[in-house]
């Protein structure tokens, strides 16, 4: 078995980023998460339960908690050396998304699927995967990293057509003024604007951008804005030692205490407990 170089990129609690390069890993199973794959260079030979496949650039590959895979390097490939990227992102996540993909049937079917999800993408679609993968790497351990960690996670699930949902408009749908707001604020994490000035960056009333926010995103812009704020003050709480009252004045919040008590009734902990009870997991539990 040739040697692993495992390179891990701090991003937030619900995800993180792995390299591997030159190598494979053995039978194991995930404990708590689920993992997108994407294969850069290379091939490698992949195996899913029973199902054994050749990845390549191009093919996206979802595992799920419960599958035990195992991947080596295909000696053919190596010109270069292999290089494999894995996106694990944990189980209470998946609860977030029928919110966000209002019930999409094809998740659904993912998830009570038997067989491993496997995706060829298309060449002009997987370049532009690739060009949001190399921003994630270009920010990962700082503000920015949960923000686009997230958006390359739907940007995959979107790829892999799990985001179709009938008779609902999503967020690919949406007009440009929309999708150039949330971007914006994606990546400029230390931007905590109010509900009025989105809507005069957006060049709408206050009303337009609520309707607006509803219809393609299921939440208000208040709404919006706190969870953005609790996702940063999650990586703020994990990657740091800032104080909360710090953290929370940071984020645009004026009083410690509303900070903590939004956090507790999203995380089901206050800002303390949280950042006591949660480091970085053991990514893999390997099969003997």
């Amino acid at each position: 078995m040739q040697k692993s170089l495992w390179h891990e990129h701090p991003t937030a609690w619900d995800f993180w980023v792995f390299e591997v390069e030159g190598g494979g890993f053995g039978p194991h199973t995930h404990e708590g998460f689920h993992e997108w794959m994407l294969v850069l260079d290379g091939a490698i030979n992949h195996r899913i339960g029973e199902e054994r496949f050749i990845q390549r650039p191009g093919d996206l590959v979802l595992v799920r908690e419960h599958e035990t895979h195992e991947f080596q390097p295909v000696p053919a490939a190596q010109k270069r050396a292999c290089r494999v990227v894995n996106l694990p992102f944990r189980v209470e996540w998946v609860e977030r998304l029928d919110r966000l993909l209002h019930g999409a049937a094809s998740f659904h079917a993912w998830m009570e699927s038997p067989a491993p999800l496997r995706v060829q993408v298309p060449p002009s679609r997987w370049s532009g995967l690739c060009e949001e993968l190399d921003r994630l790497l270009g920010h990962t351990g700082d503000l920015n990293a949960p923000l686009l960690a997230s958006r390359f996670f739907l940007s995959c699930l979107d790829a892999a057509g799990l985001c179709a949902s009938a008779g609902k408009e999503t967020m690919r749908a949406a007009p440009f003024w929309l999708r150039n707001l949330t971007l914006e604020l994606d990546q400029n994490g230390a931007l905590s604007p109010t509900v009025h000035e989105m809507a005069q960056r957006a060049q709408c009333t206050p009303e337009h951008l609520s309707r607006s926010f509803k219809r393609y995103l299921g939440v208000t812009p208040s709404q919006y804005l706190n969870e953005r704020r609790l996702r940063q003050a999650v990586h703020l709480l994990t990657h740091t030692n800032r104080r909360v009252s710090d953290i929370a004045r940071v984020l645009g919040y004026e009083e410690p205490t509303y900070f903590t008590r939004l956090f507790k009734g999203a995380y089901g902990k206050s800002p303390k407990e949280y950042r006591n009870a949660h480091g970085a997991p053991s990514p893999l539990v390997l099969l003997s």
